[in-house]
């Protein structure tokens, strides 16, 4: 349900509590109000502009708990991700619990970029896919096996214990291999005496500059969400990443963006997703469809012309479609059942 310009989910409790505790308030204190709305009150009328989500549980046996959150970064991704059934936390069963937020509601960037997204890396000039040769570990281009890749952050923030982590144009990333411990790792090659780029061990909590690339979008200013629609180019210490297919190697060159273009250089690179979304399908039920067979527009996409989301549960928004589809049929049936009865009423 929403109140003006907040949603309430009853039922409810965030993830990783451990980093929104009563240390994680707007004065550092969790509250015991007597009701939600003087919960949700507090974080309205926060005087720092803080405070945008918060939970509310109601305690059968001891003083209510009041969290009126604290956002920590400007850019914090949509609190809707961590969402978790209270019974994630056993301790609650027999308690209500609420999660508050005026964060649009559900989060629709289904077709965004976020940290942790599998995906697979194609070269927009040559077509090749930059893959995995299972002999040496080293990276390879293909037009047939592919390797999937992810992007995790630089260093671990508090942000990282939410499931998704939108990525801004400009951001630092860390280019990893899924399950293992691989990342892309700039070296200077003993034959060409270039800085060649290749897969090394050495994923860490807080990496270096040699695994460490940005990512950019031509067409985004600097921050905005990035999508799958987008093209990409990489850079690392202020060179860019390029594919050379003459000696078929990722390296990166000494080179002005626009004289990199201008020579027709392969910096371009399309990203395609191999992530699971969801959709509201006839029957009202939560069905699953890879992105990558969705119709995209920006950061939004669709399937069948419908909206798809990030969440298994589709945001609950297929039962309340269906509750309200059931509803007119129970008001058909009603009316017919009334108009059989009065019809043999009339009979006798």
């Amino acid at each position: 349900m929403s109140e003006k310009k907040w949603t309430v989910i009853p039922n409810k409790i965030l993830s990783h509590l451990e980093f929104s505790d009563c240390d994680d308030t707007i004065d550092g204190i969790c509250h015991s109000t007597e009701t939600l709305q003087e919960c949700i009150d507090l974080c309205k009328n926060d005087k720092t502009g803080t405070c945008k989500t918060g939970y509310f549980i109601k305690m059968n046996t001891r003083q209510n708990i009041c969290a009126p959150l604290r956002e920590y970064e400007t850019n914090q991704s949509s609190p809707y991700y961590r969402l978790r059934d209270k019974s994630y936390y056993p301790v609650l069963k027999d308690s209500q619990t609420f999660v508050f937020s005026n964060h649009d509601y559900p989060p629709s960037l289904p077709n965004a970029l976020f940290f942790l997204d599998h995906f697979i890396i194609q070269n927009k000039n040559t077509g090749s896919y930059i893959g995995i040769n299972q002999t040496t570990s080293s990276i390879e281009f293909t037009t047939t096996s592919p390797a999937h890749f992810r992007f995790l952050q630089k260093d671990i923030q508090q942000s990282d214990v939410e499931n998704y982590v939108y990525i801004r144009n400009g951001n630092d990333i860390v280019i990893n291999v899924p399950k293992t411990s691989f990342v892309f790792n700039k070296n200077v090659s003993s034959v060409t005496s270039s800085e060649n780029i290749n897969l090394k061990m050495g994923l860490s909590f807080s990496n270096t500059s040699e695994n460490t690339f940005q990512i950019f979008c031509l067409k985004n200013n600097k921050n905005d969400i990035l999508n799958y629609d987008n093209e990409f180019y990489f850079m690392s210490n202020e060179e860019l990443v390029v594919f050379d297919s003459e000696n078929s190697v990722l390296k990166t060159i000494n080179s002005t963006l626009e004289n990199a273009l201008k020579n027709n250089e392969n910096i371009l690179f399309k990203l395609i997703p191999k992530i699971e979304v969801y959709y509201c399908d006839d029957n009202k039920t939560c069905n699953s469809v890879s992105l990558e067979n969705t119709k995209t527009n920006g950061n939004l996409a669709y399937y069948k012309g419908k909206e798809v989301y990030r969440s298994s549960s589709c945001w609950n928004l297929c039962d309340n479609k269906k509750k309200g589809y059931s509803d007119v049929w129970i008001y058909v049936v009603l009316l017919i059942t009334c108009s059989l009865v009065l019809v043999v009423f009339k009979k006798f």
